[in-house]
């Protein structure tokens, strides 16, 4: 079998006070005892140090046993991997993305609370086992699995992206569209107003000009039947 790269996984618990966090269960990947014990014991080490802990994540190379350990923590529980220099740093966030969502979907953080050190052993160390089966016998599976992964979100984020531009193309189109036509409204209105007004003006002329019309006929017909009476009576 292929070099797994990956040799111990520990879960502890986390605590505001040094005295509160301890390590919980951990399994360790094909190694000699005693350095499994060196794992636990630098761990443990890092577990104490309140400044180290106050981290999300981090990753500590030790340069004389080629010895990385990964670590990450959610507000219950400290999650650390150690491996050599050739496990990818990738995989080794997909591990624990796995281990939060496995560790918080199986246990109640308030019992967790009240366990003593190594006491989620006989719950935790088959769960641990179980994910370092997946990520030593299936690491490169792995690896180009959660590559796929990151470009196909990448590719996602990208699409939303240019959706969203799109979008906001669109809208900013549709705006102008109707400023436009909020401005031609706006003319057709004075137009319309502007009509309105010569065609009163045009009425009020016609109607003036009707009402001359009738009285100069009637002025005219009374002067004809004037004439014509006087003319009778000579």
């Amino acid at each position: 079998m292929a070099s797994n790269h990956l040799q111990s996984l520990v879960v502890g618990r986390f605590n505001e006070f040094p005295a509160q966090r301890v390590i919980l269960c951990y399994h360790h990947i094909r190694i000699p005892a005693k350095q499994g014990s060196l794992h636990l014991e630098t761990i443990e080490q890092l577990v104490a140090n309140d400044a180290f802990v106050r981290n999300k994540s981090y990753m500590i190379t030790d340069d004389d046993s080629s010895m990385v350990i990964y670590y990450s923590r959610d507000d219950v529980f400290l999650y650390f991997a150690v491996t050599d220099r050739q496990f990818p740093a990738q995989l080794a966030t997909s591990l624990f993305t796995e281990m939060k969502k496995t560790f918080a979907s199986r246990f109640n953080p308030i019992a967790i609370r009240g366990l003593a050190k190594n006491g989620l052993m006989r719950e935790g160390q088959p769960l641990l086992e179980e994910m370092a089966v997946a990520y030593c016998d299936g690491s490169a599976d792995r690896m180009m699995k959660v590559t796929r992964q990151v470009e196909e979100t990448k590719q996602k984020m990208d699409e939303n992206v240019l959706k969203i531009l799109d979008r906001q193309e669109k809208l900013e189109s549709l705006e102008e569209k109707s400023n436009d036509l909020a401005g031609s409204a706006s003319d057709f209105a004075k137009k319309s107003k502007g009509i309105k007004s010569t065609m009163r003006s045009k009425w009020i002329k016609l109607i003036i000009i009707g009402i001359v019309i009738v009285l100069i006929l009637i002025v005219v017909i009374v002067l004809i039947v004037v004439l014509t009476t006087t003319s009778k009576n000579k």
